[in-house]
């Protein structure tokens, strides 16, 4: 199976239950005054334990920033030089951040064209993404709505369910309506007062609601997720009752 995930870049500034206006990046000390630490470290563990799951595991990691996305890993999980990675994608976010919501959708994308290119040799091969969102507000991501829509018809079109890890002080209502349209699970954990509250809850939680894969997921019972598929207008990113507009 092919686990990628997408990455928001604002894990590298935003510090806990902290809304961007209060906490500003300072030099290249972003990085240890953030949650991406903790979810670098909770992603390593949950691809491990994919490996572990069948022979020839294989995961990308995509990173998703306001200025750009990149590949920043791709390949089988035991093959992997974490400690060499991590500092790569640390550079990157530090790199290309700027105030404002990434391009999650063109992240997703690109992870949809990855997915193509290696069903071209394995075409059996099952695929799934898991978006780690860190939006402070709910309509952060409203100016990417038509993209990530699209994003999602495209992932259920070749079964590729698209799942979403919420991090941020707020869950975006339009990556809710994706997993849901794609057939993932969108899961919100708020993160705690504390830094190392996180550290503590985020591996158990990948674990439970990441590792296993959707045929074994209907195996296990797992509650489905409640239904939200309220048009978002594109203007400010509010929830509309009829057409997209406000």
């Amino acid at each position: 199976e092919k686990l990628k995930m997408v990455i928001d870049s604002r894990l590298v500034t935003r510090a806990e239950n902290v809304v961007p206006t209060e906490r500003k990046p300072q030099g290249g000390k972003g990085a240890e005054d953030s949650s991406l630490p903790f979810v670098w470290d909770a992603l390593r563990v949950l691809s491990t334990a994919h490996a572990a799951l069948k022979p020839d595991q294989q995961v990308a990691f995509f990173g998703a920033s306001v200025r750009s996305t990149a590949l920043l890993l791709g390949g089988v999980s035991d093959g992997i030089d974490w400690d060499t990675t991590r500092q790569a994608a640390v550079d990157f976010f530090l790199t290309n951040h700027i105030e404002g919501p990434p391009l999650v959708a063109a992240a997703l994308s690109r992870a949809l064209c990855y997915v193509n290119r290696i069903r071209k040799t394995h075409p059996d091969m099952p695929a799934r993404i898991l978006v780690v969102d860190a939006s402070a507000v709910e309509a952060e991501l409203s100016a990417q709505s038509t993209a990530l829509v699209s994003c999602a018809f495209a992932a259920k079109s070749c079964a590729v369910p698209v799942d979403c890890l919420a991090l941020g002080v707020a869950s975006s209502v339009l990556l809710r309506q994706v997993t849901l349209l794609s057939g993932g699970k969108h899961q919100p954990l708020p993160a705690a007062r504390r830094p190392h509250r996180l550290a503590e809850v985020l591996v158990p939680a990948l674990l439970f609601h990441f590792l296993p894969g959707v045929e074994v997921r209907k195996d296990l019972n797992i509650a489905k997720d409640l239904h939200n598929l309220a048009a978002v207008c594109s203007c400010h990113g509010e929830t509309q009752e009829i057409a997209s507009v406000c």
